[in-house]
């Protein structure tokens, strides 16, 4: 039975693609790099992981294609950690992911758009007013290639709600966004070229 389990499951998409990054740590790593940090130490820091369980880590995802190195300095030569086109694509995954946890976990199964005022969901969502988008963050454009959506002189950064999470207000036009929380939830979706106004680094983030 065992064997004719295997065998089957060499033929399941699901079955493969938890191979690769459904190991806590490889889903963790690639929320970091998708949020910008993309170096061994930062990484580190961030994560609180073992420098022994990351470095395994990263030679996994690195194996599998989902991020690739890039050297960013000579002698002796370092190296960064970014995003290949199959790891970009795990973003709806990510973003499926917290909105699952989201409701089912960290809430209390109803809709974030719909929950009764004070509930958990409702408390998290209006949280997210005025955090700031992890900066930089790049993404597919549609003139092609990636840029920083939240650089200073990126043309416009177009920013998606999802159904059922709701869309808080933007904050005053008088007061700052306040810095993004540590593992603040996020949704962004893609970037567009589109003609200024041009953001402002940490442009608010709508959730």
């Amino acid at each position: 039975m065992a064997r004719d389990l295997r065998e089957h499951e060499a033929f399941c998409a699901i079955a493969q693609g938890a191979a690769v990054i459904g190991e806590w740590w490889s889903l963790l790593i690639v929320r970091e790099v998708t949020r910008g940090r993309h170096r061994f130490d930062d990484l580190h820091a961030e994560l609180g992981i073992s420098r022994r369980v990351l470095a395994e880590r990263l030679k996994h995802l690195l194996d599998h294609d989902v991020l690739e190195r890039r050297p960013y300095q000579q002698r002796p030569t370092r190296y960064e950690y970014h995003l290949t086109g199959a790891g970009r694509a795990l973003a709806p995954v990510l973003i499926g992911l917290q909105d699952w946890a989201d409701r089912f976990v960290l809430g209390d199964g109803t809709l974030t758009g719909e929950a009764a005022p004070g509930s958990a969901g409702s408390e998290r969502l209006h949280a997210l007013a005025g955090t700031s988008v992890p900066a930089p963050l790049f993404l597919p454009s549609t003139a092609g290639g990636e840029q920083d959506v939240v650089a200073g002189d990126a043309p416009v950064t177009v920013i998606f709600t999802y159904p059922a999470t709701g869309s808080p207000a933007p904050p005053p036009a008088d007061r700052s966004p306040t810095p993004a929380r540590p593992g603040a939830p996020w949704r962004t979706a893609c970037s567009a070229t589109l003609p200024p106004p041009s953001p402002r680094p940490g442009s608010p983030c709508a959730a």
